[in-house]
């Protein structure tokens, strides 16, 4: 019996059909696993296919977003339209009968050896499982907006409201999420304000944002940040927005949002900006503030406040609890995909949100066959727990060092990224268009990735 054999002996369920969910499905099948997906809503997409605001577009760059063989971006940041094309022709290319829609997983147990997962009433045998159902399952509107006496949406319902042209538009939120509803609202809407509570940076490149991904935030360089801060502060004092600037200094803080038509966009006529406005009440359709400002007459409040807790119905109580533990708490998985003590079941990308670039839609399918292939010599439910607590007390001793060593396993993953012969072809291509001139046209190629 030869491997492929043995492989396709074992099972695989993954719940969730997703960009993470099928491109992990795509990886076992291509590793000679039978594999079942779970999904419970009718179209593949996941978050993709929540999002109701078709000018939703990927703010990631198209070149690092690649989760099967044949995906082809038109441009560097495409739409909702083309990314759910995109998923669909993926999904489309699996053997028939592999996922299956309109099917939520209602209860997964672990055996010995096995993983019983129960859909639709029956019971299925599996070998080992991968959980996919993402970091963005519902989204949150806080409770306290159920008295406002307009319409309230939620940033993934922004095509739902009506008659744009004639409404006054009220955007909570100083995220990526409230600079893409100011950005499609903005051209439409008859009026329009975004209320941030605490302001974030706004950068204009994403050249900036790359490079203070790399910074060491706990002895970041002075040179540089005095030198980032003074060309925001520019930025910011030539459209007279120095209201929107936070106290913190950009290396001292989380990465704010990248909008390039931000700065612009804000000098329009009916754009209004109200900086460290927090919401304390409501009084019919009039917003209130703590500090004794208001605005009246409003008739949509957008909330973008993000998405509810994780849950996980499917698990029994008791394990869904730890898996939320583990799951809500960074670095509380082994290998940040793995609860310590269940190697058959992958928590695939719940530490990072980003399931689709670097080298993340190999992780939890590899780490899934290691188990299964290699049992005997998997680290113990001791083991695994060790690593967590090492992984703990590097980042909390020495947070320069480990950033710098993420800072050298993101420039491998480039390496690796660049290092197939036509995608280095495509970059000489790019970079001459700009620098030198056009290469001879068999050099033509549009970013793809190999599974």
């Amino acid at each position: 019996m030869n491997q492929d054999t043995k492989k396709q002996e074992k099972r695989v369920a993954v719940i969730g059909a997703g960009i993470t969910g099928l491109s992990n499905a795509v990886h076992l099948l291509k590793s000679g696993y039978a594999v079942k997906v779970y999904e419970k809503q009718s179209a593949p997409g996941g978050v993709w296919n929540n999002l109701s605001n078709s000018g939703s577009y990927l703010q990631t760059n198209s070149l690092h977003y690649h989760f099967a063989s044949g995906v082809r971006w038109k441009s560097k940041h495409p739409d909702r339209a083309e990314i759910r094309q995109q998923i669909a022709k993926v999904c489309a290319s699996l053997p028939a009968g592999v996922v299956e829609f309109d099917t939520p997983v209602e209860r997964v147990r672990f055996d010995a050896d096995q993983v019983q997962v129960t859909v639709q009433g029956r019971e299925e045998t599996f070998d080992g499982i991968i959980v996919a159902t993402g970091l963005h399952q519902a989204p949150f509107t806080p409770p306290e907006y159920r008295s406002f006496g307009g319409e309230v949406k939620h940033f993934v319902e922004l095509d739902t409201i009506q008659d744009l042209d004639q409404k006054k538009v009220v955007v909570v939120g100083c995220g990526p999420s409230a600079m893409e509803a100011l950005r499609s609202l903005s051209s439409s809407a008859k009026q329009i304000h975004l209320v941030c509570d605490k302001p974030r940076w706004i950068y204009p490149s994403i050249f900036l944002y790359n490079l203070l991904i790399f910074m060491p935030w706990s002895r970041p360089n002075q040179w540089l940040d005095r030198r980032i801060h003074k060309v925001l502060s520019k930025h910011y004092h030539k459209f007279g927005l120095q209201h929107m600037m936070p106290a913190t200094s950009p290396v001292r803080t989380n990465p704010g949002s990248i909008w390039k038509e931000f700065f612009p966009n804000s000098k329009q006529s009916h754009v209004h900006l109200h900086s460290h406005a927090k919401i304390s009440g409501f009084d019919g359709r009039r917003i209130m503030f703590a500090d004794g400002r208001s605005i009246s007459d409003v008739d949509v409040l957008v909330a973008c406040t993000g998405w509810q807790p994780l849950e996980f119905p499917f698990f029994d109580p008791g394990l869904a609890e730890v898996v939320q533990f583990h799951v809500t708490k960074v670095g509380y998985l082994y290998l940040h995909e793995v609860v310590p003590g269940y190697p058959r079941m992958v928590l695939a990308n719940y530490k990072s949100g980003i399931g689709s670039t670097g080298l993340a839609p190999f992780i939890s399918s590899i780490l899934l066959q290691n188990a299964l292939e290699q049992a005997s010599i998997y680290p113990s439910k001791i083991q695994q727990e060790s690593w967590i607590a090492q992984e703990k007390l590097r980042w909390a001793s020495a947070p320069l060092v480990f950033q710098t060593i993420n800072v050298f396993e993101s420039f491998v993953q480039t390496f690796l990224f660049f290092s197939h012969p036509r995608r280095i072809f495509w970059f000489l291509r790019k970079m001459s268009l700009r620098y030198i001139g056009k290469l001879p046209s068999r050099f033509n190629y549009r970013p793809e990735t190999s599974v």
